[in-house]
């Protein structure tokens, strides 16, 4: 009870008199129980976790929340510039405006495209994401590398969420990322793993190295995508994620992800009966590989 009573206390002296402590709390970034579940040293102590957050969480580089990662951010801005200042509060008044990710899963354009009435210019793709109406249309996740219908469907404990693409989202940044999930029939974590098994010394999940590391270094997160083919054929450069260009890309054309597969004749082999609109790399990982549609 006492605790309780001091973290009120505390939380309420920061929301008069602090214009960061309201900043942040107003962004939804901060996840209050997830900051306390992450950290017993803070719950024990009885300050408010984002009182705890502002006065030096941030310097220990402690997440405030599923949504927003110390690591990534700082990957983004490289460690040279950075001089230990709050870096969700950098984000949040500059870093949004320059195009600099909160978490892994964030593609600007590819949220564009998914989402028509999304205008950047008002709003960066994740808050858009966060506080859209879900009662008209469910909102389309801001990453080609995450299906909230794939991922609720595969593993039992986010099953209550497959008609929340946003709790789904939040569900696996801050449980299937750790676990090492498959975020998508696109990314297969467990190939990703067996062909760069040095991701077992460094501490990285699959998804987390390839699009830190790996995206920009050639390596592939399917059997089915060669990049160093994609890059030639469509002439793209190869210092951008190839994966996630092809994805943004192959909703407007069919491209081919590699030398065997072919789109086309994919579409007009085995979905000229299917009445709904489906990528063809997409359908084949998913019924095409069980079925034998070669």
């Amino acid at each position: 009870m006492l605790t309780q009573i001091s973290r009120l206390i505390t939380a309420l002296f920061y929301r008069l008199t602090s214009p960061q402590y309201r900043a942040i709390n107003e962004s939804g970034l901060f996840d209050h129980k997830q900051y306390l579940d992450d950290n017993p040293d803070v719950n024990a102590s009885g300050i408010d976790p984002l009182a705890h957050y502002l006065r030096k969480g941030h310097a220990e580089h402690r997440n405030p929340g599923a949504l927003f990662n110390h690591g990534y951010y700082i990957h983004q801005i490289s460690e040279q510039n950075y001089n230990g200042e709050n870096l969700l509060l950098h984000f949040l008044e500059e870093g949004r405006d320059e195009g600099i990710k909160p978490n892994i899963l964030i593609d600007p354009e590819y949220y564009s495209l998914m989402n028509p009435d999304f205008d950047s210019s008002k709003m960066d793709p994740l808050a858009h994401f966060l506080q859209k109406d879900t009662a008209s249309k469910s909102p389309n996740p801001p990453s080609p590398y995450f299906d909230p219908y794939f991922y609720c469907n595969k593993y039992a404990d986010a099953k209550r969420h497959i008609n929340d693409p946003k709790a789904a989202y939040v569900h696996y940044l801050r449980v299937g990322l750790k676990e090492n999930r498959q975020p998508s029939v696109y990314f297969d974590p467990a190939y990703y793993l067996e062909k760069y098994s040095l991701l077992d010394v460094i501490g990285h999940s699959s998804l987390s190295h390839y699009i830190m590391f790996g995206s920009t270094a050639n390596k592939s997160p399917s059997a089915l995508f060669d990049p160093l083919y994609y890059a030639i054929k469509y002439d793209v450069s190869d210092s951008e994620d190839l994966f996630a260009h092809y994805l943004r890309n192959t909703l407007r054309e069919d491209r081919q992800p590699c030398s065997w597969f072919n789109p086309e004749f994919y579409r007009h082999s085995y979905l000229l009966e299917v009445k709904e609109p489906v990528l063809p790399l997409k359908h084949f990982l998913e019924i095409g590989l069980k079925n034998h549609y070669y």
